[in-house]
């Protein structure tokens, strides 16, 4: 894969639109006929749409724009719609179900994100946005009702607006807004710089390279947590992720342990002969995490794995996952043998990427001792700028 060149994450999209590369979504509930989005077609989308975000009164350069979608195409093109058009996004995960937690929910976004722009669409705004009564609301059929189509005056008013993308922001400048699942309490927004996710990117590469053309399988939504939990860990089985692994050629995908534990009862049950439809030659790295891993559980899956063209014995990484660190920071590419050979149960913590610092502290002193129980802390250029908070006067 060729090296990240830049440090903002707008110019990124202007040097993958070149590629003969792009995104293969599948509709929910539909696992025949995927939708083909190539990154020169996602920027010209995101261009259009940045365009007219410019143009409408409720639009704010430079400020917070939620965006809540159940399609995961809406999301991705309309939050590279918010970066190019100057704005800083932050993804919406799926709402709770009692009115006065959507209602609180509501109320606690419009003063942590400072009055923020919320984009969907009018089924959700009428729905699952139906007590709002403070964030305002823009419902994105307005621009394909509108019917925009990508001219020179689009380009000229994205350039005139923001520049030519590299040198319209600074490194330290916040990219993307977070927000945590608030399981303690309301959620948090974690701040995301420009230099912070190209240094992970960098960071992941060096621990974990592909190659030109590789393929990456992804099943989780943009939010993380909120979507992973209640929707789409539930609308994918492991006889159609295989066959997904397989049909896409792909290289890298994630599985939490406990998917893992699915996959290996189906793969024991599942006839020879009927696991001659997979070829999963072209997988290198089936990354997981936020859950201890039984290595003999593991092990299994790999043997499984590696009947159906799986090289690495490694295949399975284990990692540590963390909003302010750009999810996965840490990894164990030693798996399973290292831990194997020390004769744990559960795989070890593994080893950080490059351009991330962690210190191990006690919890009631600021220098470490050995033997105590304590907390981790970090720093360095893959680690978060901050994280926002609601100050009550």
């Amino acid at each position: 894969m060729n090296p990240v060149s830049v440090f903002n994450i707008r110019s990124l999209l202007d040097q993958v639109a070149v590629l003969s590369a792009g995104i293969i979504a599948y509709p929910e509930g539909d696992r025949t006929d995927p939708v083909k989005l190539s990154y020169a077609e996602l920027r010209n989308q995101a261009l259009q749409r940045a365009s007219w975000l410019q143009t409408r009164e409720e639009f704010r350069p430079g400020g917070v724009i939620l965006v809540h979608f159940r399609r995961h195409l809406d999301n991705i093109t309309w939050s590279w719609a918010t970066i190019l058009a100057g704005s800083i996004p932050t993804l919406s995960p799926a709402l709770v179900s009692t009115i006065e937690g959507r209602k609180a929910h509501f109320k606690h976004l419009h003063n942590l994100l400072q009055d923020p722009l919320l984009l969907s669409r009018r089924d959700l705004l009428t729905d699952s946005f139906g007590e709002n009564e403070i964030l305002r609301t823009v419902a994105v059929e307005e621009f394909e009702d509108y019917g925009l189509k990508e001219t020179e005056s689009d380009s000229a008013t994205y350039s005139q607006t923001n520049g030519d993308g590299e040198g319209h922001a600074n490194d330290s400048d916040v990219a993307v807004l977070m927000l945590t699942s608030g399981s303690s309490g309301n959620c948090k927004a974690v701040c995301l710089t420009h230099q912070q996710m190209f240094a992970s990117i960098r960071g992941k590469l060096t621990v974990m390279p592909v190659s030109n053309g590789s393929s990456v399988l992804n099943w989780i939504g943009l939010d993380h947590v909120a979507s992973l939990m209640e929707t789409h860990l539930l609308s994918i089985n492991p006889l159609l992720f295989l066959r997904l692994l397989s049909k896409h050629k792909v290289s890298m995908t994630f599985a939490p342990d406990f998917f893992l534990c699915k996959l290996l009862m189906m793969l024991d049950t599942t006839s020879k002969e009927a696991k001659q439809e997979f070829d999963l030659s072209k997988l290198l790295y089936l990354v997981s995490g936020g859950e201890p891993h039984n290595i003999d559980t593991d092990a299994r899956v790999t043997r499984h794995l590696q009947s159906l063209g799986v090289s690495p014995s490694d295949l399975i990484t284990p990692g540590f996952v963390m909003t302010e660190i750009c999810a996965r920071a840490i990894y164990d590419r030693n798996f399973p043998d290292i831990d194997i050979k020390a004769q744990r149960e559960d795989g070890a913590l593994g080893s950080s990427i490059p351009k991330i610092e962690i210190r191990i502290a006690p919890i009631d002193a600021n220098e470490p001792s050995p033997g105590t129980q304590s907390n981790s802390a970090d720093s360095g250029a893959a680690n978060g700028a901050g994280v926002l908070e609601v100050r009550r006067r």
